[in-house]
């Protein structure tokens, strides 16, 4: 989904302040609650509650749970599990599941299984909610950071992989978008020689079906890395001064050809992109109408 305007995002306290949450000292005990009936067989002391960075959508808790069925062979064992809950009533969960589901049905793309879900605030934690099982591995927005220079030029082939699992290569002119293809939305693990592979994809919320533009943003963290993530896809086709990044832009161009670097880089496309948003998710702010008119003007 598109960044929340500055105003808006701009954190002076928690998110359980900023959204009006109830405080998670308190809410883990509903949680608590909530794990008790979804796994009576499982012991109070083997419930782990953790606190997870969430979105500017959904409550992010981790659980640990021991004696779990998780697989119908498998004797129970201990499992990790993601509870999301939206931060909105107006929040579809039904949609999320459904996307899961397609993509599950459909494609190789590794995503969040969901075991559990509850689509009304009946219940302990007074919400809808889905649970998942947790992915291995860490995001790549933190394991990005501690690659060499060499493991950074290897892991390019499997960026390219991905997006080509994406539609980014093929000839259809409609596919499945992600809309946030972030490093925090996309999960990684070691390989025992240290290079990382991607292990699952997060945050569908906002997936929609879309020209095949929509999904050709250029990955240009991977040479013009920001740590808040918001990297500047109007100078995405620069060539950088560093020389190692300016090799990592290299491979990666060689990797995903000519075809795609015009969608990626092309002024149209990428203005294109941006009114894709705008048809999307609307202008709700100043700063919306303040980028609805520079990309008028940059249009003319």
């Amino acid at each position: 989904m598109p960044s929340s305007c500055s105003s808006c995002s701009s954190r002076s306290g928690t998110s359980t302040v900023y959204y009006g949450h109830t405080a998670f000292t308190e809410f883990s005990g509903q949680v608590r609650h909530l794990c008790q009936v979804l796994w009576p067989q499982s012991s109070p002391e083997g419930t782990t509650i953790e606190r997870l960075t969430g979105g500017s959508y959904n409550r992010v808790i981790g659980l640990s749970i021991d004696n779990v069925n998780t697989d119908a062979i498998a004797p129970p064992q201990a499992a990790r599990f993601i509870l999301r809950i939206p931060r909105f009533e107006s929040a579809q969960v039904e949609n999320q599941i459904a996307t899961l589901s397609f993509l599950k049905q459909r494609t190789q793309i590794p995503i969040p299984k969901i075991v559990l879900f509850d689509l009304t605030p009946e219940n302990a934690i007074d919400s809808p909610y889905t649970v998942q099982l947790r992915i291995s591995g860490l995001d790549l927005q933190t394991g990005y950071q501690t690659l060499s220079h060499a493991q950074r030029c290897s892991f390019l082939g499997t960026v390219a992989e991905e997006m080509d699992a994406r539609g980014c290569f093929g000839e259809s002119e409609m596919v499945l978008c992600h809309t946030d293809l972030s490093p925090r939305n996309i999960m990684v693990e070691a390989a025992p020689d240290g290079s990382l592979r991607i292990c699952g994809i997060l945050d569908w919320d906002g997936a929609v079906f879309g020209p095949r533009v929509m999904s050709c943003a250029p990955p240009s963290w991977i040479w013009q890395w920001c740590e808040d993530g918001e990297e500047d896809e109007a100078t995405a086709s620069l060539d950088p001064q560093d020389p190692q990044l300016r090799e990592l832009k290299s491979i990666f161009e060689e990797e995903v050809g000519q075809d795609l670097l015009n969608l990626a880089y092309l002024p149209h496309h990428r203005l294109a992109r941006r009114l894709c948003d705008f048809a999307l998710y609307g202008i709700s702010c100043k700063e919306h109408i303040d980028n609805a008119d520079r990309l008028s003007a940059e249009w003319q």
